[in-house]
C-alpha cells in the first residue's frame, strides 16, 4: 500500500469499504500518530497535514526535474488520507519564455472516492500566479502542499523553488490568529516575518526595521494582497530566513523585509529559535514564540590610557566631548564614530556623566545631550559652579523620543578654558565620560 484513503460510500469505486479492523485501526493510528512516520504526531481535527516532515515536498538530491513527497497523513474534509511511500513527480518543461507556479496538492474526489497527491501546473507569466484551488463540497477539495516556481528553460528544482504552504493540522501548542489581513502591498507566504499594521484594523504589512517592536509574528499559507490569512504566533513553524543559521540560535526581524536573521545577543523581541542547521538562506523550522522588545543597555565612555590626560575644552561655547569606546550594547542600538553616536529610533532614558574642567578662576560648566541631525537639545544637566583650581563631575539625567536614527553628541559648555579632568596614573584606563542610555518601549 502506498496512498490510501477512507471512508468512503459502498463497495466501489476507488478506496471504497468493505474495511477490515485492520484498516480502522491502521486509520485511527494515522490519525493520532501511532502509525505516522514519526510517532505520535499525525493530524487531528479540520483540514491539512500532520506536522513536522509528514507529506513534505522537497528537491531530489542530486537535484533534477523532479521532486519528492515525503510519506505522511492529512485530512481533507473528514477523510483521513495516508500516504506510506515517497512519490516523486516530473514537473513538466517550461519553454514558454516567461516563469510559471506549479502547485503540490493533496486532492479528495468524491466521485472516484479517493484522495492523492497531484501537481497543478501553472499558467506562465511574466509576473506568474499560482493555479486556483478546487474546493466544492462534496465534488473534489484540494488542499496545497506546496508551491514549485519553475523558470523558463530549468533543468533542476532547488530548495529555493520550494515555497510549502501546507497547513499543520496538529501543532502542539499553536496559537493561531486567523482572518489577519494582508496590508503588506504584496503576496504574502509561509514563514514570512510581518508586523501589526497600525493603520488598519487586524492588519499586518512588512518592516525593514530590525528588531521592529510591532512583531507580529510569521505568516502561514499563501495570501494575496488585500486577502485575509493566517498569523502563527506560538508553536513550530517556517520562518523566511536570509542566511545560513545553526540550530538554537534566536531569530529576530532583519532589514530586509519578510526575513529574519539570527541575533543571539538580544534581549527582547524575537520571532523564535531555531531548530534545525541551514547552510543558506530560505526557510528554517523554528519553535516560533514571538516575544515582545525589550534591550540591554547601551554605555558609551571617553577611555584612555592610565597616565593621559583628556582634550581641552575652549571656553564660551559648547563643546563635544570625546568618547571613545562602545563598552556595550548589545542590542545593536548604537554605533560610535568620531565622538559621535548614531542612535536607533526609540523611545530613550539616558544618563551622562563627565569630569569638570580644572581653570585658575571660579568656573561654571554644564553638560548636554544634543541631538546634531536635527539640530535640537535632546537635554541638559544643572549649571554647575565651581571654586577655583577644582573640579567636579558634571552630570545630566533626561528622557528622549527618536522616531528615525539620529547623530547625537555629549556637549560640554565651559566659562572657562582648561582641561576637562586630570589623569589618575592608577595603571587602569582612564574614564573621562560616560553616556548611559536604555530604550524603552
Amino acid at each position: 500500500m502506498s496512498q490510501t484513503s477512507r471512508p468512503w460510500q459502498s463497495t466501489s469505486p476507488g478506496d471504497a469499504g468493505p474495511y477490515s479492523a485492520q484498516q480502522w485501526q491502521q486509520l485511527y493510528q494515522s490519525l493520532i500518530g501511532l502509525g505516522a512516520s514519526r510517532p505520535n504526531v499525525g493530524p487531528l481535527l479540520g483540514s491539512g497535514t500532520q506536522p513536522n516532515d509528514g507529506l513534505k515536498v522537497q528537491v531530489q538530491s542530486p537535484a533534477t526535474t523532479s521532486i519528492d513527497v515525503l510519506a505522511g497523513s492529512a485530512l481533507i474534509q473528514g477523510i483521513a488520507y495516508i500516504n506510506t511511500t515517497t512519490v516523486s513527480f516530473a514537473i513538466a518543461a517550461n519553454s514558454s519564455g516567461n516563469p510559471r507556479i506549479d502547485t503540490v496538492i493533496v486532492r479528495a474526489d468524491y466521485a472516484l472516492q479517493t484522495v492523492r497527491l497531484a501537481v497543478l501546473q501553472g499558467t506562465p507569466a511574466v509576473t506568474p500566479a499560482v493555479a486556483g484551488l478546487t474546493q466544492s463540497a462534496n465534488v473534489m477539495w484540494e488542499i496545497p502542499l506546496a508551491d514549485i516556481a519553475v523558470a523558463n528553460g530549468f533543468s533542476s528544482i532547488t530548495n529555493a523553488n520550494i515555497t510549502p504552504r501546507h497547513e499543520w493540522a496538529n501543532a502542539a501548542s499553536g496559537v493561531y490568529l486567523d482572518n489577519i489581513f494582508n496590508n503588506s502591498g504584496g503576496t504574502l507566504v509561509t514563514g514570512d516575518v510581518v508586523i501589526w499594521d497600525t493603520s488598519t484594523d487586524r492588519a499586518v504589512t512588512t518592516t525593514t526595521t530590525a528588531n521592529n517592536s510591532l512583531i507580529a509574528g510569521v505568516w502561514v499559507g499563501r495570501t494575496a494582497n488585500g486577502s485575509y490569512g493566517r498569523l502563527l504566533r506560538l508553536g513550530v513553524g517556517y520562518v523566511n530566513a536570509g542566511a545560513a543559521v545553526t540550530r538554537g540560535d534566536i531569530l529576530v526581524n532583519s532589514t530586509t523585509a519578510k526575513q529574519a536573521t539570527a541575533n543571539n545577543n538580544l534581549v527582547g523581541t524575537r520571532v523564535g529559535q531555531a531548530l534545525e542547521t541551514t547552510s543558506g538562506s530560505g526557510l528554517v523550522l523554528t519553535f516560533v514564540n514571538v516575544h515582545l522588545k525589550s534591550t540591554y543597555p547601551v554605555l558609551i565612555q571617553d577611555l584612555k590610557n592610565s597616565g593621559t590626560a583628556p582634550a581641552s575644552l575652549t571656553a564660551g561655547a559648547w563643546r563635544t566631548r570625546e568618547l571613545t569606546t562602545e563598552v556595550t550594547d548589545l542590542s545593536n542600538l548604537a554605533t560610535l564614530a568620531s565622538n559621535q553616536i548614531t542612535l536607533q529610533p526609540g523611545n530613550y532614558l539616558a544618563w551622562c556623566v563627565a569630569s569638570g574642567t580644572l581653570p585658575a578662576v571660579i568656573h561654571l560648566n554644564r553638560l548636554r545631550l544634543r541631538n546634531i541631525t536635527d539640530g535640537a537639545t535632546l537635554f541638559q544637566g544643572v549649571n554647575d559652579s565651581l571654586p577655583a583650581s577644582n573640579g567636579a563631575n558634571l552630570s545630566a539625567f533626561g528622557f528622549f523620543t527618536i522616531t528615525a536614527a539620529k547623530v547625537i553628541e555629549l556637549q560640554h559648555y565651559p566659562s572657562q578654558t582648561s582641561i576637562a579632568g586630570a589623569a589618575m596614573t592608577t595603571g587602569d584606563q582612564e574614564c573621562y565620560a560616560s553616556v548611559f542610555l536604555q530604550k524603552i518601549d
